[in-house]
């Protein structure tokens, strides 16, 4: 919460939060049953926007490697999955 909350709120905030534990799903076993149709992250591409690529950034070994992990984990209890777009999706953009 950092400094852009003050200290009476950020224990109400605390408060809440300890009080109300039990509404929150802590491990991704816990999220197989959403369904993702109610609960889905999707992209809003403007037909209009002009492509920029950005410039590759690439991690280091222990970054690398934790990112792998941290994927295989989220695959493995089907929390994310890979789309794949063809190139006449992409030639639409």
């Amino acid at each position: 919460m950092g400094k852009i909350i003050n200290h009476v709120l950020r224990i109400e905030v605390e408060w809440v939060l300890i009080h109300n534990v039990d509404l929150f799903e802590w491990f991704l076993t816990n999220m197989l049953d959403i369904d993702p149709d109610f609960m889905c992250h999707k992209l809003t591409i403007l037909p209009q926007a002009k492509l920029v690529a950005q410039r590759k950034r690439k991690p280091g070994e222990e970054q690398h490697i934790a990112i792998n992990q941290a994927v295989s984990k989220l695959l493995k209890v089907d929390f994310i999955r890979e789309i794949v777009y063809t190139g006449s999706q992409m030639s639409s953009w």
